[in-house]
């Protein structure tokens, strides 16, 4: 039997994969209890193993020692889980190493094949079911060895003529620690898997027909998507501002004007990896201006309500931006270096779509102008969403 080899390592995701894997694999739901015909297992006089230091069915298991060796053959990594008959997470499935310490048959008489010296797993089982199973799912030959309550051991090396992989069936297993012993079936040659402990029926038709192969594959990350810019072809630019205009040139005294916006076309604008502009507009202009005379700076002010953004448009359907005015203040501030002669059409944006954000505008040619502190303003009453129709 081919497979993918298999690393060392599970966690909670690997526990899920590998029930729906047995569940199709094994033709549909699984019911604990139903009949099986697993190999014969051999019962032998007690033998005395080594527990694990203890952990808890709601934790991951605790490694007891874990040596710095990249040998398998020298992990010492042990490890004691508690599981309840009817537990959730079926089967339960944790990384082993099995190693060639002692002879199979030295345990159990009969058994092939190789096991640890100490416990590689120790189960703390209680409850009332009609069968557990015990396999190692492995590219390797493993072989297994559990030691009941009772002292008693079985033992497998192989599930059947279909698989390799050793499988022990405990019928109406008793409360108590079960000890298991991970084996290899050749001498210094470590068989590197997953022991899985599950109530579900098995056979070695079944168990070979697992492939966890597709069960490890990795997720692509998702990768970020580039913020819709504001495209002023989306703009209803020739429809006349939604709450006036001016005519503005050289020597202007400051102008204000209650507007509010928002809607639902994106208004974001990203330069030199920074974020310069953000919200939703609508598609018909807040307010607009015409400029006359020299170029000169102008700058734009909102007192609003809650935290918003400014767009213009330029004469030559640029796009200027401002957001908060500082780090403290969410007002934002939009200024125009030099207005060429034209029209300009302003937005204001609010921060989530189809929703409004209202103030009081300035235009004003004194670049160090600043607005209030995300000061309330006066709004005019009855201020209602803009379309774009």
């Amino acid at each position: 039997m081919s497979r993918k080899h298999v690393p060392a390592v599970a966690g909670v995701a690997i526990f899920a994969a590998l029930a729906v894997a047995l569940v199709v694999a094994l033709g549909g739901p699984l019911t604990a209890g139903a009949d099986t015909s697993p190999p014969a297992a051999t019962a032998a006089p007690a033998a005395t193993a080594t527990p694990a230091a203890a952990a808890g069915q709601r934790a991951p298991a605790t490694p007891v020692t874990t040596t710095l060796s990249a040998d398998p053959a020298h992990d010492l990594t042990s490890a004691t889980i508690d599981l309840h008959a009817g537990y959730i997470m079926d089967p339960y499935l944790l990384p082993v190493v099995g190693k060639s310490e002692k002879a199979a048959a030295e345990v159990v008489k009969g058994c092939n094949g190789y096991v640890s010296a100490s416990p590689s797993v120790i189960v703390n089982w209680s409850g009332k079911t009609d069968q557990v199973n015990l396999f190692v799912y492995s590219d390797d030959d493993a072989v297994l060895a559990v030691q009941q309550p009772d002292g008693s051991f079985l033992c497998n090396d192989d599930a059947g003529a279909r698989t390799v992989d050793p499988l022990v069936t405990i019928k109406n297993p008793a409360p108590g620690t079960y000890k298991v012993h991970v084996g290899t079936a050749k001498k210094d040659q470590p068989a590197l898997g997953f022991l899985a402990v599950t109530q579900m029926s098995l056979d070695d038709v079944k168990l070979a027909a697992l492939d966890m192969a597709p069960m490890l594959r990795r997720r692509e990350r998702a990768q970020p998507q580039a913020l819709p810019q504001l495209d002023p072809k989306s703009l209803l630019l020739s429809r006349a501002a939604i709450f006036g205009s001016t005519d503005l040139q050289a020597g202007f005294k400051p102008v204000q004007a209650f507007v509010a916006g928002g809607g639902e076309i994106p208004a974001f604008k990203v330069e030199d990896k920074k974020l310069t502009c953000a919200g939703f507009v609508s598609a018909v202009p807040s307010y607009s201006f015409t400029w006359t005379g020299k170029a000169q700076g102008i700058r734009l002010i909102l007192d609003a309500l809650k935290d918003s953004a400014l767009a213009v448009v330029t004469p030559d359907q640029k796009v200027l931006c401002g957001m908060n005015a500082d780090a403290n203040n969410l007002n934002p501030v939009l200024d125009i270096p030099a207005a060429a002669a034209g029209d300009y059409k302003v937005f204001v944006a609010a921060m989530q779509p189809n929703t409004v954000v209202g103030g009081r505008l300035t235009i004003t040619g004194d670049l160090k102008a600043a607005p209030a502190v995300l000061a309330p303003a006066t709004l005019a009453p009855d201020v209602s969403a803009p379309t774009g129709q």
